[in-house]
């Protein structure tokens, strides 16, 4: 399980950093972005049946791990309506199915490093998945997002994506 209270990095975006601005009246408030689910447990799972398998003896083929499906949901927050579209749009470019084609030489394919960290018996433990993402999701909509456009705004998103790798490294 992914500890949700370090960040979280793809694409060179800290996905799970929130701060609070103190004060009050324009330009106080949580600005940053919050990862609040991250699920990579599923596992798509590969078996064949053998085409004369009752005249052999046999009843299935091996068994091998697929592609791992992940799954993250969110919110982007910061202190003007402009901030925090401005925000969205950064996460947005990493997100995109086409960010790691981008001449990268260590991604192959669309595929990227999503790194986070669990925490083990010796403290917390920097791991990372090969991830192409799907694209970034949220939805507009004019009573939350209207106002004045110093007024603070958030927006909450969801990610998928698909790892061809199931290795969690």
């Amino acid at each position: 399980m992914a500890d949700l209270t370090q960040p979280v990095y793809m694409g060179g975006f800290q996905m799970n950093t929130m701060s609070l601005v103190a004060g009050q009246g324009t330009g106080s408030g949580l600005y940053g972005c919050a990862v609040h689910t991250f699920d990579y447990s599923n596992l798509q799972i590969r078996q064949f049946t053998e085409p004369k398998a009752l005249a052999q003896g046999l009843d299935l083929g091996g068994v091998w791990l697929g592609a791992r499906l992940v799954a993250m949901a969110g919110e982007i927050s910061d202190v003007s309506r402009g901030a925090c579209y401005d925000r969205l749009a950064s996460l947005e470019a990493v997100c995109s199915p086409l960010a790691f084609y981008s001449g990268r030489g260590d991604t192959k394919l669309g595929y990227g490093p999503l790194y986070f960290w669990t925490l083990g018996g010796g403290g917390l433990v920097l791991h990372y998945i090969n991830m192409r993402p799907d694209g970034l999701r949220w939805v507009d909509n004019r009573e939350k997002h209207g106002g004045k456009t110093t007024d603070p705004l958030t927006i909450q998103w969801t990610l998928t994506g698909i790892c061809a790798d199931p290795a969690i490294y």
